[in-house]
């Protein structure tokens, strides 16, 4: 005899508990990571002359210190005692503008350190000033992001909330690369001045690199250790093994041991009931004429 079972329609099976990738309000915690490091690539652009107290590069000569930054430079002078003689900053210089003209502007004590002009050329100027600016807006952009995503979960609105989050940590990825790469040309921009700077009487001044290479490279690992986390996150966070691949986790692709609590789903636990049978008894026809 044939049985038929009925699903009940009310009954749904369940899925599996797989979590999804972008849950959580992570923005807002992406916040005081990104925010920071707005703050700090922000500063390491505005370096010298604009803020006179950060530079790329800072050569010490008998006659007084100049810091060089992006824009130009400044010189903390001395007199022949050694005593304080005043600062004197370049004038602003344009996006675009070559370094040479900046530093022919220096005072006469420390006019040695101009020849450093012909290791900054104008197109490695010009690529360090952009690489700085794209770093900045990006980092700017992710942090009006990450503020987006945490108003929209705030909001209880998931789907605009996930959306920006995913911007949010996009965004970060590519200000970790912009911050990098504008980091990497601080470090030439140090690197050129270092072999190319001498004194008035011709002697090997000494070179260390200012605040704002420590500056990019504390706000590079602020945003790049952050989006590392995220994936770190997604790729390890919890859920049942029959939910995942067992060759991911198991040598050999051998199947794992389910605990009771992670077996999946069965057809018992739909709590399906079988369907009434119609048992009408069979009919005699022995007596019908053939």
């Amino acid at each position: 005899m044939c049985r038929v079972v009925m699903l009940d329609p009310a009954v749904v099976p369940p899925a599996p508990a797989r979590p999804r990738p972008w849950s959580g309000n992570q923005a807002a915690l992406l916040y005081f990571a990104v925010f920071p490091a707005f703050a700090l690539a922000l500063l390491a652009y505005l370096s010298a002359p604009l803020i006179p107290s950060i530079a790329v590069a800072a050569v010490a000569t008998p006659n007084g210190t100049v810091s060089l930054g992006v824009w130009g430079w400044c010189a903390d002078l001395r007199d022949a005692g050694g005593n304080y003689n005043g600062t004197r900053c370049s004038a602003h210089r344009a996006f675009g503008g070559s370094m040479a003209g900046s530093l022919d502007a220096l005072p006469e004590a420390v006019r040695g350190v101009a020849d450093v002009s012909a290791a900054l050329n104008d197109p490695y100027v010009v690529a360090n000033t952009v690489m700085h600016l794209f770093g900045c807006i990006a980092l700017w952009l992710t942090v009006v992001w990450t503020l987006t995503a945490a108003g929209a979960w705030n909001a209880q609105r998931a789907d605009t909330a996930l959306k920006w989050t995913r911007w949010s940590f996009a965004g970060a990825f590519w200000s970790a690369v912009f911050v990098l790469i504008a980091w990497a040309l601080d470090l030439g921009y140090f690197t050129r001045v270092q072999s190319a700077a001498v004194n008035a009487d011709g002697s090997q001044p000494s070179v260390s690199a200012g605040a704002a290479i420590w500056m990019n490279l504390c706000a590079w690992l602020l945003v790049a250790g952050a989006f590392a986390v995220r994936v770190a996150w997604s790729k390890w966070l919890p859920q049942p093994s029959w939910a995942r691949d067992p060759a991911d986790f198991l040598p050999g692709g051998q199947a794992p041991v389910l605990a009771s609590d992670e077996q999946p789903p069965t057809w018992e636990s739909l709590n399906l009931s079988p369907a009434p049978v119609d048992e009408k008894p069979p009919v005699d026809d022995s007596g019908m004429a053939v």
